[in-house]
C-alpha cells in the first residue's frame, strides 16, 4: 500500500498470488444393480493425476476514503489425467459360465476458467463536497453512496482424449482363475469422444443509497440495477471403432495395445468399421439472461427497532437448444438449426420478490449485544442450463447417463426465519434461528428408463414441499480455561442444523414409486465442528474439523424401485499453517482421516461404493 499526495489522499494498493499444484490420487468404486446385486455388478479401480495452476492479481485506487476503485483478474487452469480399468459381470457375462466383462478407458481433461473484475464505491462525503462545492445544491446529496461493478468471465472445457475399450474375460468357471482377454466382437468395441464446452458469462449492476435522519429516525433508501448473461455452448463428437467380423476373431485376443494395431485395423479381411457413436442429443446451444431493478427502505429507531423492506423485480428469459454437429454446413461455416426448434424452446418469466426484515436490538440481553430478526421473503430456484437442455450427459460419480428436462419450470419460495444472534465482547457469538420455506414446483433428481448395466436420471418438477428446522451457530475462545496464553489461542465453533422435509411429487409421467418422501439431497442433520488454534505471534495456526449429515435422497426411483439414499458420511480434517514471513505461507492438510467412503444404498442394496481415501496436500503460497 503507498500513499502520495498532500496528507496521504491518494492510496494506491496491489496484491499477486501464484499457485502451482500436483497430486496423485487412486480410487475404487463398486456398481451393483438393486435387483440382483450377486450377478450384476462391476469394480473399477482408477489413478487420477490433477494439476492446478492459479494466477490473480488485484489493485486498488482510494481518494479520501470516499472513492475507491477496485480491479482484480484471476486464472485458473485444472487439468485432470485419469486411466481406469473395470472388471464386473452382468446377466449375459456370468462368472458360473467362465466370463467377465472388462472396460479399459483413459480420460484426459482441460479446464481454463478467466475473471475480470471492475468496481467502485463513490460517496459525496465532506472531501468531495469541497472539491463539487461549486456546484449548486451539491451539499443537499452528502452521504450519498453509489456502487458499480462489472464482470467478465469464461470457462472452457476440452477433452481431446476420451476413449474406451471393451473386452471380455475367459475364467475357469469353477476357480474363477484368469485365463485370458479378448476385445469384444463388436463395431463399438472402442469408443472415442471428444468434447468442448465454452461458457460466457457478463454480469454489471450499480446501487444508489442515501442516508438521513429525522427524529429519532435513520432512513436509508437504496436502490440498483442488475444485468446478468450467459451463454454456453457444449460439442460432444462419439465414434466407434471395432469388428464383428468372424475373420477377425483370432486377432481380437489380446489387450487394447495388441489388438489395435495399424497392421490389424487396415487389414481388410479383419472388416473394421468407423462408426458415428452417441444417441444424438449429446450436444446444445444455451443461454439466460437475467434484468433486474430493485428498490429498499431501512429504517431504525433509537437504535433498538429497525425494519427493512423492498422488492426486487427480474426479467428472465433462457433458451436451449440439441444440435446436431454432423449437419454442418460447410457453405455458411455455421450448424444449421431451425427456427422452430429455438422457439419451441424458448422460455421467458417475469417477477416482483418482495422481502421485509424486523429487527430488535434491546442491547445487552445475556450479552454484550443482542438482536432478534424476523425475516420474511419470496424468492426463485431456476434450474441450470445442463438440467433444462435435452441433452444427455455422464454423472462423474455415478457415471449414470443424466439427461436434462426442457420442461422444467422454476421453483417459487416462501421463505420464514427467526434469528436470534449473541454477541460478546470477547469476540463470542451465539446464534439460534428457525427457519421454514414453502416450495412450489421444487426439481427433483429422479429415476429414469438406462441400459442394462447403467442408471438413467433425470430431472423433474414435483408439485410441492417444505423444509422446517432449527440451525444453531456458535464461536467461543478457551480463554475461560485460564492456562496462560495458550487457552486464550484456542477456540471451538460450528454450526449444527436439525430440520425436515415434506415433498409431493403429484402426478408424473414416470410413474415414481413414492409420491410424498423427503426433499432430493436433504439431510435429517447436519453437524459441522471445528478446534482452531491462533498462536500469539500470528507465526502458527491449526484446526481440527468435524463434519457430517445424516442419510439423504439420492434419487428417488421408478416402477416400484426404491428411492436411493446416499449414507452418512464422517470427515475429519487436519490442517497447520506456519507463516515464516508475512508475504509466505505453508500449509499441510490432512482430509478423510476416518478413511470414510461415499456409499449409496437403494433398497437395502448398495448401488454404489466410492472410495475417497485419505488425503495429504502441502502448499507454499507467496504474496507479491
Amino acid at each position: 500500500m503507498w500513499q502520495v499526495g498532500e496528507g496521504g489522499d491518494w492510496r494506491v494498493g496491489g496484491l499477486a498470488v501464484v499457485d502451482y499444484g500436483d497430486q496423485w490420487r487412486n480410487r475404487e468404486r463398486i456398481n451393483r444393480s438393486a435387483t440382483s446385486p450377486d450377478v450384476d455388478f462391476d469394480v473399477t479401480e482408477r489413478t487420477i493425476r490433477q494439476t492446478t495452476l492459479t494466477g490473480s492479481v488485484a489493485v486498488g485506487l482510494d481518494w479520501a476514503e470516499e472513492h475507491q476503485l477496485q480491479a482484480s483478474w484471476l486464472y485458473l487452469r485444472n487439468t485432470e489425467d485419469e486411466a481406469s480399468l473395470t472388471v464386473g459381470n452382468n446377466f449375459n457375462f456370468q462368472a458360473n459360465t467362465g466370463s467377465q466383462l472388462r472396460n479399459y478407458r483413459i480420460r484426459f481433461e482441460e479446464r481454463e476458467l478467466d475473471v475480470l473484475q471492475l468496481s467502485g464505491r463513490h460517496k459525496l462525503g465532506g472531501a468531495t463536497l469541497d472539491v463539487l462545492d461549486f456546484v449548486p445544491g451539491v451539499r443537499n446529496l452528502e452521504d450519498l453512496v453509489f456502487d458499480w461493478y462489472y464482470t467478465d468471465a469464461s470457462a472452457d472445457t476440452d477433452i481431446p482424449n476420451e476413449v474406451q475399450f471393451s473386452a471380455v474375460d475367459r475364467l475357469d468357471p469353477d476357480t474363477g482363475e484368469f485365463l485370458s482377454t479378448s476385445i469384444r466382437s463388436s463395431a463399438t468395441a472402442a469408443d472415442y469422444r471428444f468434447t468442448e464446452l465454452q461458457d460466457d458469462v457478463t454480469s454489471y449492476g450499480m446501487k444508489f443509497e442515501m442516508p438521513f435522519e429525522t427524529g429519532d429516525f435513520l432512513i436509508v433508501p437504496s436502490g440498483g440495477y442488475d444485468y446478468y448473461e450467459k451463454g454456453r455452448g457444449y460439442l460432444q463428437t462419439q465414434l466407434g471403432l471395432g469388428t464383428t467380423a468372424s475373420a477377425a476373431l483370432p486377432n481380437l485376443v489380446g489387450t487394447p495395445g495388441q489388438v489395435f494395431t495399424d497392421e490389424n485395423i487396415t487389414n481388410a479381411s479383419n472388416g473394421y468399421v468407423l462408426s458415428l457413436g452417441g444417441i444424438g442429443t449429446e450436444s446444445y446451444l444455451a443461454g439466460e439472461t437475467i434484468d433486474a431493478a430493485f428498490g429498499n427502505v431501512d429504517v431504525t429507531w433509537k437504535e433498538t427497532w429497525r425494519l427493512s423492506a423492498g422488492a426486487r423485480w427480474e426479467d428472465f428469459a433462457r433458451v436451449s437448444v440439441p444440435i446436431d454437429q454432423y449437419e454442418y454446413d460447410t457453405g455458411v461455416g455455421i450448424i444449421r438449426v431451425p427456427l422452430e426448434d429455438i422457439q419451441n424452446q424458448a422460455f421467458a418469466e417475469d417477477d416482483f420478490y418482495p422481502a421485509a426484515a424486523l429487527t430488535w436490538m434491546p442491547g445487552q440481553l445475556w450479552a454484550d449485544q443482542f438482536q432478534l430478526r424476523f425475516g420474511w421473503s419470496e424468492t426463485t430456484a431456476r434450474a441450470d442450463l445442463r438440467e433444462i437442455s435435452d441433452a444427455t450427459f455422464i454423472d462423474p460419480l455415478t457415471e449414470a447417463r443424466v439427461r436434462g428436462n426442457p420442461n422444467l419450470v422454476s421453483s417459487d419460495l416462501t421463505n420464514l426465519d427467526l434469528r436470534g444472534e449473541w454477541f460478546f465482547g470477547s469476540g463470542d457469538n451465539l446464534t439460534v434461528s428457525l427457519f421454514y420455506k414453502d416450495i412450489t414446483n421444487p426439481i427433483e433428481t429422479v429415476e429414469a428408463p438406462g441400459s442394462d448395466d447403467n442408471i438413467g436420471l433425470t430431472f423433474i418438477n414435483a408439485a410441492s414441499a417444505d423444509v422446517y428446522g432449527l440451525e444453531v451457530e456458535w464461536l467461543k475462545g478457551l480463554d475461560f480455561m485460564s492456562l496462560g496464553k495458550w487457552s486464550d489461542a484456542f477456540f471451538v465453533s460450528g454450526n449444527v442444523t436439525i430440520s425436515d422435509s415434506n415433498l409431493t411429487i403429484g402426478s408424473n409421467a414416470l410413474n415414481l414409486t413414492n409420491n410424498e418422501r423427503r426433499l432430493t439431497q436433504h439431510a435429517p442433520w447436519v453437524i459441522n465442528l471445528q478446534l482452531g488454534f491462533d498462536a500469539p505471534n500470528e507465526r502458527h495456526s491449526a484446526s481440527l474439523a468435524y463434519n457430517a449429515f445424516d442419510e439423504r435422497v439420492f434419487f428417488a426411483g421408478s416402477n416400484g424401485a426404491p428411492d436411493a439414499y446416499e449414507q452418512p458420511f464422517h470427515s475429519l480434517d487436519v490442517v497447520y499453517s506456519y507463516y515464516p514471513i508475512e508475504q509466505m505461507a505453508l500449509k499441510l492438510r490432512a482430509q478423510n482421516l476416518l478413511d470414510e467412503q461415499i456409499e449409496i444404498e437403494q433398497g437395502g442394496v448398495t448401488v454404489l461404493e466410492q472410495s475417497v481415501g485419505i488425503v495429504f496436500k502441502f502448499d507454499v503460497s507467496y504474496k507479491f
